[in-house]
């Protein structure tokens, strides 16, 4: 496969899962949204710390924004994890 026709490849699959993710419901607009939430935190965060905040610490605000919106990733994170140990250990002693 060449170039082009991976990058069409490609911008077809991304444009298939935002239209699911319009379209209804599920894992893909979970994703969407939360990406969105976090992009507006993180501009808004920014926006006031410039302002009333000493130039010294208002570059953390937008990490601070970030942190707080996906911390849930790290706690999925270590979810998943555990749940690959737990399995594993349960195939080992079958």
């Amino acid at each position: 496969m060449n170039a082009p026709q991976r990058i069409r490849s490609a911008a077809t699959e991304r444009a298939d899962y935002l239209g699911r993710a319009v379209r209804g419901a599920g894992g893909e607009r979970d994703e969407v949204l939360l990406g969105a939430k976090t992009v507006i935190a993180a501009m808004a965060a920014w926006v006031m710390a410039r302002y009333l905040l000493p130039p010294s610490v208002s570059t953390f605000a937008p990490f601070t924004a970030l942190v707080s919106l996906q911390g849930t990733l790290l706690t999925d994170a270590g979810r998943l994890l555990a749940d690959l140990r737990l399995g594993r250990q349960s195939l080992a002693r079958t």
